[in-house]
């Protein structure tokens, strides 16, 4: 009997310890399994952190890992925060669902020489008038919608916003401008991408130094007509831009949130252009109801309407003084904005 006291106290030794280790898996599952929602996901995001850090570490041959957003951070960002924000006003064209017409105006934002490359960029889009309401077109806009979130998904500076109802450009630009927080705003209409360049810091510093300047515009057809005028022919000159008055269009133009917000106050909540109301105006207060056009007089082609009431668009026109592309023959769509990719 004593002979066999060791055995059995080694045996019992040995069912303890498988049983504490029993235990503690146990526990460490229990624990993995009840762990509250939010913790769990914290965790797992620094896990799966962690993983992509040491990825990214590795040499990319040996790596399984693939980052669709790496060419995104190559853009040189700035640390000051942006001063103007872009907005495009969208809606329904017979093109859609293709992306072209949009991505040749995003394209063009490389003529605004001095636009800081972290500049938000929010593409509000209309919803469809009653009369083109139809299953098939409704099918044409989502798609195209779904293009465009997924062609911009990589750049945070991108800010897409749709509307289910109609809106018309006024409530349009109201859905866009409640997003602004920067003191400027370009406003542009996603046909009409710039064909010259265009000083961006001097228009930044016009509006700030001369409080007349409250609006620029930018002409697609020669400065200085009577049509687009009369009554208002007032002049500035500002670090060497000649600026004169002219009617108010809804074409891109430059001018701050403070001015839209009057604007938008101004015309009020009725679906309409605002280029309407504005007009109907200017005879009242010139300064106030116009805008300036940027340029001297006989300057002009700054934009081009790429039509989009046609059922096709085969990318023809080429940017004039496109320094950064001199042998380009056609727009040609960049991967990050608002830099533009030139043919090789």
């Amino acid at each position: 009997m004593q002979g066999s006291q060791p055995v059995a106290l080694m045996a019992m030794l040995i069912l303890v310890m498988t049983q504490l280790l029993l235990d503690e898996r146990f526990l460490s599952v229990f624990a993995n399994t009840h762990r509250a929602p939010q913790e769990s996901r914290g965790l797992q995001a620094i896990e799966e952190t962690h993983n992509n850090v040491e990825s990214d570490s590795t040499d990319s041959s040996n790596s399984s890992f693939h980052d669709e957003c790496a060419f995104a951070r190559n853009v040189p960002f700035s640390n000051k925060p942006p001063t103007t924000t872009v907005i495009v006003t969208s809606n329904l064209i017979p093109t859609m669902p293709s992306t072209a017409v949009l991505e040749d105006t995003l394209d063009s934002l490389s003529m605004l020489i001095g636009l800081e490359p972290n500049t938000p960029i929010i593409i509000a889009v209309d919803g469809i008038q009653p009369r083109l309401d139809t299953p098939e077109n409704r099918q044409r806009l989502q798609d195209w919608v779904s293009r465009v979130r997924s062609m911009f998904k990589c750049h945070p500076n991108v800010q897409i916003l749709t509307s289910f109802v109609p809106l018309h450009i006024s409530n349009t630009l109201r859905m866009a401008i409640q997003q602004v927080t920067t003191e400027f705003v370009h406003i542009m209409e996603h046909d009409f991408p710039f064909t010259k360049e265009i000083d961006h810091q001097l228009l930044v510093n016009a509006l700030r130094d001369v409080p007349e300047l409250r609006i620029i515009r930018f002409s697609k057809r020669l400065n200085g007509g009577v049509r687009n005028r009369a009554p208002c022919t007032r002049n500035h000159t500002y670090a060497g831009m000649d600026f004169h008055l002219i009617r108010w269009s809804n074409n891109n133009h430059f001018t701050t949130k403070k001015y839209y917000d009057w604007l938008l106050e101004e015309i009020g909540p009725v679906p309409r252009a605002p280029e309407n109301r504005m007009m109907a105006q200017q005879t009242k207060n010139c300064t106030l109801y116009g805008q300036y056009a940027y340029g001297p007089m006989n300057d002009g082609f700054y934009l081009h309407h790429i039509d989009g009431k046609r059922e096709s668009y085969n990318r023809t026109y080429m940017f004039n003084n496109h320094k950064r592309c001199p042998n380009a023959t056609a727009a040609v769509p960049s991967s990050v904005l608002p830099w533009v990719r030139c043919p090789m």
